[in-house]
């Protein structure tokens, strides 16, 4: 009896042991490269500004995130993008691996923190609790815990493991005259764990940074000088917010950028300021210290700024050592490799399009090493005529252009520059021209003369784009209202209107065959429509970015749609199958990519286009088996690819 119960008993706990190993085995944090799928990459980088850069715990790659709305992993060896995390709805302010390398976490102005699996760019929880966006993402040092800081002043500590907040650090609280003036009074910008794990420091725009006790969220030092909002060396501490903090390892020190374009070391014990880094340019409006990093081995600082530069300072020297320049624009963020051997940096700015890369540099020398995100493509309105003779383009600033394809000459201008034109069709070119514009006027223009000889206006909508029907009978037009109307285009009256898309509507084509119309939206979809119904019955999603640019193959069996990144998709029109993508790369290269991993790529776009399998990347000469020379063509005429 005994002998039957103690043996039921090993099978309970053999069987048990068996399944939580199992289940172990299988979560996101023991998954490894070599047990994931082999993917076809093509490195598109951030088209956007670069806000923050980090390297992994083994220095092997860099996460960063833009403006454009995602993180991304890069490999440091080889510059190459592996990896992208979609979801966020804002800018990525915060990106950073856990201490294991496993996880990702990113904080974003869409007032969320999420945590990722860096091996399959999964989305394992968001955290959300917030008024305001995230400014700053930590993990702890053990990897169990991550701090977020936000424009609200709140900040908080989370579970890794089950999501739950174990910990809420007070923030300023003026309520019925009670003030609880411990926490910071203004938005937290910054932080970063002791390397023991016990401390945080924050940094915030009150100009101040604070020492926090992480078991019981308490407040036990500050550091803070000027309050005069007055540049004053002989004043200590900070006169303008604080942008960046960060411990030193030994965490004795911490050290602090700031607006007021320094940055100070503070001793962490007593508190007090020990010294100041002064050299990026000064007495320039709107010109800081963005973000500050100690090395590995604590004898350097370094700091990037709004200055457009890096610098590397000596400690014992206390002066400047390297000054990294290369940028052309902003300096975000800046991170030391886990050997210190590199440095890293990350430019650009929201409102302008003139940087946007990661910068590597040897530290020794001073010399830059490597650029990402170098890789840069656009796509401009443009339409052949039906005979390929002839071509139109369209520019933003209101002119459209007829140009002579075999002599690569221009044959006449529209000039519309009182209303900006935003899309263009010349499908029939031997005859007309139409275009939209923003104040909700369609014309048609007779391409022989460039006189307009017909007017369509709906000005309660702007219209973004324009088409004729190839029997010359209906005008379909989109708009910023996520709606496209039919007119007909003898009488100018509107004859049906699409009902909707999640955004502006800013593509539209007529199939040959006149049954239906295809529309490309801001929502990052194409829908296909019935003319006869004007219903939706095909809806083409795929695209990461706003299709601009739709059409129809001249037998009306393909659509191929382009989006704001340079990609274009080739679909099934009896089916919302993707067939292709295509890749416009730089000047002259290009890539065709079939969803099961099939490849045509030019020699030149090698550089961009390999595989990879978790955070491994392969060139595409390790798999020449999925190598399918005149990819594109086998597929449109109806090849199975193998």
């Amino acid at each position: 009896m005994n002998l039957e119960l103690n043996t039921n008993y090993y099978r309970i706990t053999i069987s048990t042991i068996y399944t939580v190993f199992l289940v172990i085995l299988l979560s996101p944090r023991f998954i490894t490269g070599q047990d994931l799928p082999l993917k076809v990459m093509v490195e598109t980088g951030h088209p956007l500004a670069v806000l923050c850069v980090d390297f992994s715990p083994d220095g092997k790659y860099l996460v960063t995130g833009g403006s454009d709305n995602t993180a991304k992993i890069w490999d440091v060896a080889t510059g190459r993008e592996i990896r992208s995390f979609r979801g966020h709805k804002g800018y990525v302010w915060s990106a950073c691996f856990s201490p294991d390398g496993r996880y990702i976490a990113t904080g974003s102005n869409d007032k969320t923190a999420k945590l990722w699996n860096a091996f399959t760019g999964e989305e394992i929880r968001s955290y959300g609790c917030y008024t305001n966006y995230i400014t700053a993402v930590e993990f702890s040092p053990d990897g169990e815990s991550i701090f977020t800081v936000s424009k609200d002043t709140s900040a908080h500590l989370w579970d890794v493991e089950s999501g739950e907040l174990v910990q809420t650090f007070r923030e300023y609280i003026n309520l019925g005259g009670y003030s609880d003036v411990d926490g910071h009074t203004d938005i937290i910008s910054s932080v970063d764990f002791s390397p023991d794990g016990k401390y945080i420091v924050t940094g915030s725009y009150d100009k101040t940074a604070k020492l926090w006790t992480v078991n019981n969220a308490k407040v036990i030092r500050t550091f803070k000088g000027s309050i005069t909002g007055i540049i004053d060396f002989t004043n200590k501490g900070h006169s303008d917010y604080i942008t960046s903090v960060n411990f030193s390892p030994d965490g004795k020190f911490i050290v602090t950028a700031s607006h007021d374009n320094t940055a100070r070391l503070w001793r962490v014990a007593n508190g007090a300021e020990i010294r100041v880094f002064k050299g990026h340019l000064m007495n320039i409006p709107n010109i800081g210290v963005t973000s500050v990093r100690f090395s590995p081995d604590g004898k350097y600082i370094v700091t990037g700024s709004l200055d457009k530069t890096a610098k590397l300072w000596d400690l014992k020297k206390n002066k400047a050592i390297h000054t990294f320049i290369g940028h052309n624009d902003f300096v975000n963020s800046v991170a030391f490799s886990p050997d210190g051997k590199y440095v890293a940096t990350a430019s650009g700015s929201i409102m302008k399009r003139m940087d946007n890369t990661i910068k590597i540099w040897d530290v020794n020398t001073g010399n830059e090493i490597r650029t990402l995100n170098d890789y840069t493509s656009t796509s401009d309105s443009i339409d052949f005529s039906i005979n390929n003779e002839s071509l139109v383009t369209v520019l933003w600033i209101g002119i459209a252009k007829l140009w002579n394809v075999a002599r690569g000459t221009k044959i006449r201008t529209f000039d519309g520059r009182t209303n900006i034109f935003r899309q263009v069709d010349s499908k029939y070119i031997s005859s007309y021209i139409v275009t939209g514009n923003d104040k909700g006027t369609t014309r048609i223009w007779d391409a022989g003369t460039g006189q307009i000889t017909e007017i369509y206006s709906d000005s309660t909508h702007i219209i973004t784009c324009a088409c004729v029907s190839a029997d010359g009978r209906f005008v379909a037009t989109g708009s910023y209202n996520k709606t496209a109307k039919l007119w007909n285009k003898k009488t100018g009256k509107e004859v049906k209107t699409f009902y909707r898309h999640d955004g502006g509507i800013f593509a539209i084509g007529f199939s040959p065959n006149g049954k239906y119309i295809v529309t490309g939206s801001t929502d990052k979809t194409a829908k296909l429509w019935n003319v006869a119904t004007g219903k939706a019955i095909r809806i083409l999603r795929g695209h990461l970015n706003a299709v601009c640019s739709v059409n129809f193959s001249s037998d009306s069996k393909y659509i191929v749609t382009g989006d704001r990144k340079g990609t274009t998709k080739l679909w099934d029109v009896t089916s919302d199958t993707e067939l292709a993508t295509l890749y416009s790369i730089g000047k002259d290269d290009w890539a065709v990519i079939t969803p099961d991993g099939f490849y045509d790529v030019s020699e030149g776009a090698k550089r961009y286009v390999y595989f990879v399998r978790g955070l491994d990347v392969y060139d595409l000469d390790k798999f020449t088996e999925f190598n399918r020379p005149n990819l594109l063509t086998s597929i449109i005429n109806g090849g199975k690819i193998h």
